[in-house]
């Protein structure tokens, strides 16, 4: 069950989107090879023409974050997704190491962990890694199949997490803030 908000202004620089640039539609369901044969709900996917985020309007919110990524995380990747390359996230970590030298034991928190992948490539760059998931499904996929443990990775959202100020060396928003509703708020 989905609720559709318009946005009146970028949700992640604030410029009004009277003048953002149209892409298209974007359907609910695979789009195919021609998609105005396609039945289902279509959004506008929109660019904000001042910092380039790209977003749907209206935007569609789930009632729960399980209604839209509650699904198998098998049935989700292909298999090949699940193995994680020797380079994995190597030009991210020499980027980041351009702005704090590493130290090893450094605290990482990966928000948005999916089934573990950045957690476990920042671990093996040193961090001691903590992730949060709120999809129930990609949780326990973390923990069963990629061997994530129980006490790192938690089930719940970042407006739920409970960690003391600066806890924290680095946080990692790896793959999420095109998935969240209000990215400046999240970020904040």
């Amino acid at each position: 069950m989905y609720k559709f908000e318009w946005s009146t202004e970028c949700e992640m620089c604030k410029d009004p989107v009277a003048d953002h640039v149209v892409m298209g539609l974007r359907l609910n369901r695979s789009q195919g090879f021609k998609p105005k044969r396609q039945k289902g709900v279509a959004v506008t996917v929109c660019k904000c023409n001042k910092c380039g985020l790209i977003y749907p309007n209206p935007m569609p919110v789930p009632a729960s974050i399980n209604d839209h990524y509650g699904v198998d995380p098998d049935q989700y990747w292909p298999e090949h997704y699940f193995k994680i390359e020797d380079d994995y996230m190597a030009s991210e970590m020499a980027a980041l190491e351009k702005l704090m030298p590493f130290k090893h034991g450094m605290k990482a928190l990966d928000l948005g962990a999916g089934v573990g992948k950045s957690m476990i490539a920042l671990k093996k760059y040193g961090f001691d890694v903590f992730g949060i998931e709120p999809s129930t499904t990609f949780h326990k996929h973390a923990i069963s199949r990629m061997g994530i443990a129980e006490d790192r990775i938690f089930c719940k959202s970042i407006q739920e997490a409970d960690f003391q100020s600066n806890y924290f060396d680095f946080i990692s928003l790896y793959n999420v803030v095109e998935h969240v509703y209000d990215p400046f708020a999240t970020i904040q």
